[in-house]
């Protein structure tokens, strides 16, 4: 029985389906095979980093060439050779492969989330899956540049002994 070309059609690896077309009056037969490749199973990933914020901008920088990096060390050491790793802010993004992000990002939140596009780069049709990636920012210390200190110069010598201890809650917020 044909098939109707106009509707879809499930297959298994390595399936045949044979075409006859004809072209002014001629007949001819042909066939196709179709080679079903697996997409890997990726779990969500979880990563804690440390990272500093910006005292400025508020905002803490993450460097994403070592996130990859990190998230490689996640993945089956099977698939460290054969996959490419791009981080999107959205899934729609990772979806289309649009606007991927490449250096450093710039984050506002303790928690951010990306979607990872991890790519079968030996399939013939490059074929791809998504997961989510959650990096926790870890030994989060909150510091700020506090006002001077100001030391008493016992000895009019211009230096003086500080005692760490006692300025660390001005420097760290308490943290």
């Amino acid at each position: 029985n044909p098939l109707d070309i106009s509707s879809t059609v499930p297959v298994t690896n390595n399936q045949i389906i044979y075409i006859r077309a004809t072209y002014k009056g001629c007949v001819y037969n042909s066939k196709v095979t179709f080679e079903i490749e697996p997409l890997f199973n990726l779990d969500p990933i979880t990563i804690n980093s440390c990272a500093n914020t910006n005292l400025i901008t508020q905002t803490t920088t993450i460097s994403i060439p070592n996130l990859i990096n990190r998230i490689y060390s996640n993945l089956n050491s099977n698939l460290n050779l054969v996959t490419d790793i791009e981080l999107y802010l959205n899934q729609e993004n990772a979806e289309n492969g649009l606007n991927p992000i490449e250096e450093e990002f710039e984050i506002e939140d303790e928690h951010p989330l990306f979607y990872a596009r991890i790519t079968n780069l030996f399939s013939t049709n490059q074929c791809y899956n998504f997961t989510t990636v959650q990096v926790n920012i870890t030994n989060y210390l909150n510091t700020n540049n506090p006002n001077p200190i100001i030391i008493c110069d016992e000895d009019g010598d211009g230096t003086s002994t500080v005692n760490l201890e006692n300025v660390i809650s001005e420097i760290s917020n308490n943290n």
